[in-house]
């Protein structure tokens, strides 16, 4: 009993660390998140380009229990961005183009007079983000490609939103126009362009541009991604949930994302980073460059995270300098962080969405690298389990709700095959579950809405409840049940 509470302590507290290695306590940390079923997928930590830790942990297959290694393959997400802007970069080491060129200059179709390269770049272009389409800008019956944006992008996105380089704002279709003038400027299809030029160069021979479910063969060793269905109550494919229908009908697109590789091909890129292989040791300095505003202030998510090229920097000069990037994309989330100083290198790659995430693994691992006394577990929410509730429950929800005073800020209520659906402003359809017969709750988000009635058969209000605060609706109509 004794050694029961002191287990159920240290797991609360924190593990201590006294007489482990570095090596030890990683294996510590990964094995317990593993048992604890909040990690599934592959991990690389290297020192000097030396793995001090690397294992694989779970399934690639849930369903066939067809297990990972070390060289399965998984899409990285966003850390497609840091591949598309060296791309970029050599290009412009070569002359064929230059930072402060007009993306008109090599996509005359587009309407956004002043963005150039760098603003792409550094997300300071003010494009708006194609993957916020809804079905009325995107055939979503379609699976698209860079092209199609990039045909699209004047109907669905007439304008920026700010004037170019006086904001940073975090948008997919930046590095969809860059990879589009790498094909327009180096004449190869992106995917030539990238094998050839970098993926070949630095021996990352388990890396290519794929699109899963456009590819004429399908990648051996590949990890598949997988979502928590709480309607359900198992993890599924994540097309199979309505508000991940966009990875079916985006899949052709590139530059943002679409780029899969393993753990200890990330680890060549790391190391080949340090080097001259792929640019010169001037051009590579430009990537990690803090960029400004036109008011002076730093590009990026706050003063102390500006974005480089694919890259998210810290502005300290202290011997835990880092750049580092996160992934995401439904079924699966990566994580590439340099120490650059102390050549310490962290690489993460999962297929289950609703495991302990990127930022909070950064955490302990940093701990532990840092050789702290101990380590901080990180807090991973529990999955949360739908209960049943029939058609007929459901019906009195389905409706159009609105924030008096403010028709700007609606959330209109679906329902079909015995299934909830809201829709709040301009953002994707989501399946919503309930938890009562008047609650229900996201997994997508951590937000749940409430359903009120006061007079009739029909819910008259709802209450949104996200990040501490409450919006309150109204009912200002009603619409047709969907066949079930």
């Amino acid at each position: 009993m004794k050694k029961s509470l002191l287990i159920t302590l240290l797991m609360l507290l924190g593990f201590f660390t006294n007489g482990q290695s570095r090596s030890e306590q990683l294996q510590q940390l990964f094995d317990t998140l593993y048992a604890k079923h909040q990690f599934n997928g592959c991990v690389l930590i290297a020192d000097s380009g030396h793995p001090i830790f690397k294992s694989a942990y779970g399934y690639a297959d849930l369903d066939k229990k067809t297990a990972l290694n070390l060289e399965t393959r998984f899409e990285l997400a966003s850390l497609t961005k840091q591949f598309t802007a060296m791309a970029i970069m050599q290009l412009q080491e070569q002359g064929k183009l230059k930072y402060s060129d007009s993306i008109r200059q090599y996509l005359p179709g587009l309407p956004y007079h002043g963005v150039t390269i760098i603003d792409l770049l550094h997300h300071t272009s003010g494009i708006g983000d194609f993957l916020g389409w809804t079905s009325n800008q995107i055939d979503t019956g379609e699976i698209h490609t860079t092209a199609d944006i990039i045909k699209l992008l004047p109907m669905n996105t007439p304008a920026t939103n700010f004037a170019p380089g006086t904001a940073f704002a975090y948008s997919n279709s930046n590095y969809v126009l860059l990879a589009a003038i790498i094909v327009k400027v180096s004449g190869q299809s992106f995917r030539n362009y990238m094998e050839e030029n970098i993926f070949h160069k630095i021996g990352m021979t388990n890396t290519s541009v794929y699109s899963r479910r456009t590819a004429k063969h399908p990648l051996n060793n590949y990890a598949l991604g997988y979502e928590w269905d709480a309607g359900d109550n198992k993890f599924v494919a994540p097309e199979t949930m309505t508000a991940n229908r966009y990875i079916n009908y985006m899949d052709g697109v590139n530059g943002a994302y679409g780029i899969s590789s393993t753990v200890e091909d990330l680890l060549k890129w790391d190391q080949a980073l340090y080097t001259q292989q792929l640019v010169s040791s001037a051009t590579m300095k430009e990537a990690f460059t803090p960029q400004k505003l036109k008011d002076g202030s730093y590009a990026g998510f706050e003063e102390s995270m500006p974005y480089g090229f694919g890259w998210i920097l810290t502005t300290d000069t202290s011997e835990n300098t880092f750049v580092w990037h996160t992934g995401s994309w439904a079924g699966y989330s990566s994580l590439l962080t340099r120490y650059t100083k102390r050549r310490l290198t962290v690489i993460v790659l999962q297929n289950i969405g609703n495991d302990v995430s990127p930022n909070a693994l950064m955490e302990p691992v940093s701990q532990i690298l840092d050789q702290e006394q101990n380590y901080d577990l990180p807090e991973v929410p529990a999955l949360k389990k739908s209960i049943v509730v029939t058609s007929a429950q459901l019906k009195p929800c389905v409706g159009t709700y609105q924030v008096n005073g403010d028709s700007s800020k609606k959330m209109v209520i679906s329902s079909r095959q015995n299934r909830l659906y809201a829709k709040y402003m301009e953002q994707v359809t989501a399946n919503i579950y309930p938890s009562s017969a008047e609650t229900f709750f996201y997994t997508v988000i951590d937000a749940t809405i409430k359903f009120t009635k006061k007079n009739g058969s029909n819910y008259d209000e709802l209450t949104l409840f996200q990040n501490g605060h409450e919006v309150l609706m109204h009912r200002i109509q009603s619409i047709v049940l969907e066949k079930q």
